[in-house]
This record gives structure tokens, C-alpha cells and sequence, in this order.
């Protein structure tokens, strides 16, 4: 059986990737892994590394993570001395399915022969660099008192754009659940990763990506290990949509939220925050979790705060991300966005196009134009969250994720209850309001992300089914493509020639950030 894996290197400051042929690796006691080690560290000496090294190195942003196909990765952390492996491994007596994740990290002073490197070895004499991270980001419960008058949210009838964020969100953790998995490669907000995940999580709340074209989703890397490789803002503090963003790592500390709302109030200063009449809407969020503070000059309103990215987060939306859908597409935002609505009907008096011609000119504009136009005013705003913008061509048929009830968007003004727990909405007539909790905080039924969790939860588990839609008289399925159409993929062919057999996994749609691919694709399957 082929062992498969790479290493990450460290030199110099910057990282590399090592891809011996075809992705082949020997296990970590094997001789010629010695070897390597020892040529490496070597060249790093010599300042060699990019240049002298067998099969070449890449450079990387940050070093990738193990993933369900490979065996080991090795980091080998040339500045600091030290090597870790990370590794899948099943104790004995464990009963739950899989494998987890593990790594053991060993100074370099420590490794003098290949036996040094073996699993008993690293098992016995390594340190867990997961063990040291989780405990260095335990969580504490998650605060629903900050220490602030408390801002109260709800949500009200999601729309069909929703129900596609909301799947879209689940789709995201799962196709990156290696990467999340792995708090090491992004401990703080000052670490890449941690920073495009954020604006990632951000952007699809927003609705704000572009579709590629058919002439591009042939080039997407559909058959490979890829990496996050999308822009992030360089700085933690930033406005998106109206709202200022605030980046820590972790927001279950009362003090860290006090720390978030000084740093709030100095990146948008007295002056200019006494000019915003209706104050300043904030957006703290960790990627694990997520708060909402709406500031002015006399007073400060703090939301509770609400998980973000959890264990189950490739498979059910979280209330973090339905609250932030809410407030980013939904014109009954937080109270300095609370305007909206007026300003809206302000500009509709004055405006002498129909919503007709407006949607046609949504519809007919190139992928890169259509959000800067939708911000061009409120009214515009509203028509692009009114839609599916982007995809005009398809009609939602059911919302099973976002109102479970039974599944179908009633009249606008239909009454409702939200859940104060999770976030989900349920028509009134659909549900027995005594199951429900009372109005207000709740610390109910919250979980956490834990270190490895996502891999091994998903390890084995075939995706959902997708959102069934409407196209052209059609239904079909909104389905998530993990792997790259079976036309590309000639090994295919070894048990069906002619692929009459399979199904051809075609990709209709992808997503990407400024123009670089978000890790989604779509097909409509039958």
C-alpha cells in the first residue's frame, strides 16, 4: 500500500512544501525519512532551502494540514528546532468510529536515528502540540452577560436566499474541515488562515462572491488537495458592509470584549462617531465564535455570545451564522443599520426606474459588478437580497434548513417564533409554543469546536442531500461537488469505460472570493 503525505518546512521565516513524486512518503522510522531530515536541516544552514532541495519546494502561507487521504505530514520548523508529525491513530479501547487526529512534536536535538521517529517513540517522548492548543483556547461557557446593557436580536422569516447560506455555510466547514480542525496553523487573528476564514464566513453571510463562469470551473483544482488561497484584509479591525469588523481569537472573556470595544471606539474616533447619529454596529468574531455590540458616544450595547463554527457545523448551520445572515441581508439590521428601511423608501420617491429594469440590469451585469452595484444605494441593496442574484436561473422549492416547520417561506407578514437557542424560525400556526424556551438569553444546547472533531465526525459520512430547485420547468438538485467531474477523472474509466454507469458529476456553479476559488462547487443533478 502507498504511503502517502508531504512535509511543511519553516526557514527563514517563511514556509515551504516538500511533494516528493505522486505525493509518496515513507512512514516516519524509515530510513530515507532520516535522511531527509537530516539534508534539509542542511541546506537550511546554507540558506539552501528553496533552491537545492530534492523535488523542489513550494512556497506556502502557512503549513497545510493532514487530511483524510494521506498517512503522515511532516512540519519540520527549521527556525525553532523542531519537527512535528502529525499522524491518524486509534487507541485501544476506543469505541467511537475512525481514527483521530494526532501529532507528537520532537526537538531536533533529540532526533539522532531513524528509530528516534518511530510511533512508539514519538507516542512516548513527544508533545501533543493539539493537546497545548486546546488547553490554551479551552473555552469558558459561553457568556450571555457581558458586562453591557444587552443588545437583543431575533430574526425574522428567512428567504430563500438564506436557506442557500445557510447550506453554503455547512457546505464551506466541510470542505475545509481539515483546516479547521488544525488550531495550531491558525492560534491567533494575526495568523493568515485565521483571517480568511473570517472574511470567508463573512462574504457568504453577505452573499458577497462571484459565480465563476463555465469557462473557468475547468480549471478549478476539483481533483486535489487545495488550500484557502483567497484575499483577506491585512488588518484586524476593517468595515464590511456597513458594519465594523473586529477580529479576536477568542470572545468568551468579558475583558476581551471590553479590549474589542476600546479598540472599536479608537479605529472610528469620537469625532466621526459622534458624526454617525445612529452609531456604529460592531461584529467580534473568533471563527469558532461570534458577538454583535452596537456603540455611540454615551452608550455601548453587547449581544450575548453565540457559537460560530462548531463540531456540527459541516452538517447544521449554527446560530452565530443565521444571526449574521439576518443582520448582513435583511433590512431590520442592529440599531445604527436600523435606518435602513427609511432611507430605502426615501430613495424610492425619487427614483424614476421601475424594479422590473432594475433586476434586468442586476441580472445582466458581469459577476465582478454585481455587488459594488448593489451597494450603490439601499434600493438597490434590497432588490439584490430580494433575489438569488447570480443564479436567476433557479427557483428554491423548499427551505428545509431554515424553516423546518414545514419547510415553505408563507406570506411576508406571517407570524413566527425564533428560537432563542439555536436561531431557527417556525411559523406560528406550525409549532406548539410550549416547546419553545421563554424569550431571552439562553445557555442551552451550545456546543464547542473541538480539536479533530470535524474530520473524524465527517470521516465517513456521505453529504445531505441538496436543495431541490427549479430550473427551466425542472426539479432538480443543488447538490455540493467534493471531487472533480468524472470526464476528468480517467481512473474512473479503469472499472467503466465508456462511464455510462456513473454518474457524471458535472459542475455547474462555482464560488469564489475575488476571483479565487472558495472551495465551493455546485452541480444540478437530476
Amino acid at each position: 500500500m502507498v504511503t502517502r503525505g508531504f512535509w511543511n518546512i519553516r526557514s527563514k521565516g517563511k514556509w515551504y512544501q516538500l511533494r516528493q513524486d505522486r505525493e509518496r512518503i515513507r512512514s516516519p522510522d524509515d530510513p530515507s525519512t532520516y535522511e531527509t531530515l537530516k539534508l534539509l536541516r542542511y541546506n537550511h544552514c546554507r540558506d539552501r532551502i528553496a533552491k537545492d532541495t530534492p523535488w523542489g519546494t513550494v512556497p506556502i502561507p502557512f503549513p497545510f494540514p493532514l487530511w483524510q487521504t494521506l498517512n503522515y505530514v511532516f512540519t519540520l520548523d527549521l527556525d525553532s528546532g523542531h519537527l512535528t508529525v502529525s499522524f491518524w491513530h486509534r487507541k485501544e479501547g476506543d469505541d467511537h468510529p475512525g481514527v483521530d487526529l494526532y501529532m507528537r512534536r520532537l526537538d531536533l536535538s533529540s532526533i539522532d536515528s531513524p528509530s528516534c521517529l518511530s510511533l512508539e517513540s514519538l507516542l512516548q517522548n513527544g508533545s501533543d502540540p493539539l493537546l497545548e492548543s486546546s488547553q490554551s483556547t479551552k473555552k469558558a461557557p459561553l457568556l450571555v452577560y457581558t458586562g453591557y446593557p444587552h443588545l437583543s436580536l431575533s430574526i425574522v422569516q428567512p428567504t430563500p436566499l438564506n436557506e442557500l447560506q445557510n447550506r453554503m455555510f455547512t457546505d464551506f466547514v466541510y470542505q475545509w474541515r481539515f483546516f479547521i480542525d488544525d488550531r495550531t496553523i491558525w492560534p491567533d487573528a494575526s495568523s493568515p488562515l485565521f483571517r480568511r476564514l473570517a472574511i470567508a464566513l463573512l462574504r457568504i453571510a453577505a452573499w458577497d462572491f462571484q459565480i465563476s463562469s463555465k469557462s473557468s470551473i475547468v480549471k478549478l483544482p476539483l481533483s486535489s488537495e487545495t488550500f484557502p488561497s483567497w484575499e483577506s484584509p491585512k488588518k484586524d479591525v476593517y468595515w464590511f458592509h456597513g458594519y465594523l469588523v473586529i477580529l479576536r481569537e477568542d470572545v468568551r472573556v468579558a475583558e476581551r470584549i471590553a479590549d474589542a470595544v476600546a479598540r472599536a471606539k479608537r479605529f472610528v474616533g469620537a469625532r466621526n462617531l459622534e458624526k454617525r447619529g445612529e452609531g456604529v454596529d460592531c461584529i467580534l468574531i473568533s471563527v469558532v465564535d461570534i458577538a454583535f455590540i452596537h456603540l455611540t458616544t454615551s452608550q455601548t450595547w453587547c449581544s450575548e455570545v453565540f457559537p460560530l463554527v462548531t463540531n456540527s457545523s459541516a452538517t447544521e448551520c449554527s446560530a452565530g451564522f443565521r444571526i449574521l445572515i439576518h443582520l448582513l441581508t435583511s433590512h431590520n439590521g442592529l440599531k445604527g443599520r436600523g435606518n435602513r428601511n427609511s432611507l430605502s423608501e426615501q430613495e424610492t420617491s425619487t427614483m424614476a426606474l421601475p424594479t422590473e429594469l432594475l433586476g434586468m440590469i442586476l441580472n445582466a451585469l458581469e459577476p465582478n459588478n454585481v455587488v459594488p452595484f448593489a451597494q450603490v444605494s439601499f434600493v438597490f441593496e434590497k432588490l439584490y437580497y430580494s433575489t438569488l442574484p447570480q443564479l436567476s436561473d433557479l427557483a428554491i422549492q423548499n427551505l428545509d434548513t431554515s424553516i423546518p416547520c414545514c419547510r415553505r417561506r408563507k406570506r411576508v407578514d406571517a407570524d413566527g417564533l425564533c428560537c432563542s437557542v439555536c436561531y431557527t424560525w417556525q411559523h406560528l400556526e406550525c409549532v406548539d409554543q410550549s416547546e419553545y424556551p421563554q424569550d431571552g438569553p439562553q445557555k442551552a444546547n451550545r456546543s464547542s469546536l473541538a480539536t479533530g472533531a470535524l474530520g473524524l465526525i465527517n470521516r465517513r459520512l456521505a453529504r445531505r442531500e441538496g436543495c431541490h430547485v427549479m430550473m427551466d420547468k425542472h426539479e432538480k438538485i443543488f447538490q455540493l461537488r467534493t471531487s472533480a467531474p468524472a470526464a476528468l477523472r480517467p481512473e474512473l474509466r479503469m472499472m467503466d469505460r465508456d462511464l455510462t454507469s456513473t454518474p457524471p458529476n458535472q459542475v455547474d456553479y462555482a464560488l469564489c472570493f475575488g476571483g479565487l476559488w472558495s472551495g465551493l462547487a455546485y452541480g444540478l443533478d437530476e
